[in-house]
């Protein structure tokens, strides 16, 4: 996959003024350009939304503060099914798309063992840093 440089200068900016770097840089420059170029920005967007709601609960879910069976219950239950959405709307953004992404997001991310879920984790923090960017960037996943 050839990636434009609007996506590398993006993937640059949000490194430049982020608190974190994005690790993922392929996988991450990846989807943005697929969101550009295939009209799936909106998805892109959602995705982005739920991968910093997934980072939240993670954060949650590692502290010291949480407390109560119920409560701890609920947490684990929303995580799971957040982590499941951004499983299937990462496969929906790579719907009808290059063989060879698709083929290294099924080895990395797919395979639903415990790297692949920890690998979709790790995606999952550098797109909330997406997020982040977004936000202090009205209109940068706009098109």
């Amino acid at each position: 996959m050839i990636i434009s440089e609007n996506t590398s200068g993006i993937i640059s900016d949000i490194n430049d003024i982020s608190r974190s770097f994005i690790k993922n840089n392929f996988e991450v420059s990846a989807l943005i350009e697929i969101s550009f170029n295939s009209g799936k920005l909106e998805l892109f967007r959602d995705l982005i939304f739920t991968s910093k709601y997934l980072t939240g609960l993670k954060n949650v879910l590692n502290s010291d503060k949480l407390s109560g069976k119920d409560y701890i219950d609920k947490t684990y239950g929303d995580f799971n099914t957040v982590l499941q959405k951004m499983f299937d709307k990462v496969k929906l953004l790579l719907t009808n798309e290059d063989k060879e992404v698709n083929d290294f997001f099924e080895k990395k991310y797919f395979t639903m063992s415990h790297d692949s879920i920890s690998n979709m984790i790790d995606l999952a923090n550098d797109l909330s840093v997406c997020k982040e960017y977004m936000n202090k960037t009205p209109g940068v996943f706009d098109g």
